[in-house]
């Protein structure tokens, strides 16, 4: 898995603990960002042939 990646598995994991109503704000960074680097992998999948770990499964493929 690339940087994106486990970027975006961390990114994942840290929001499924912040949804709490206190925490909202901080969850909202995390989503944007989230957003971003999907957009950006997205981009680079194209010209990469990188594969996206699944939202469900932070770790990726095996």
């Amino acid at each position: 898995m690339d940087a994106v990646g486990v970027a975006l598995s961390l990114m994942r994991g840290a929001l499924t603990l912040l949804d709490e109503p206190d925490t909202e704000l901080i969850a909202q960074h995390l989503r944007l960002a989230i957003e971003a680097a999907e957009q950006k992998f997205s981009s680079d999948e194209r010209s990469d042939g990188l594969v996206l770990p699944d939202a469900e499964d932070p770790d990726g493929p095996p």
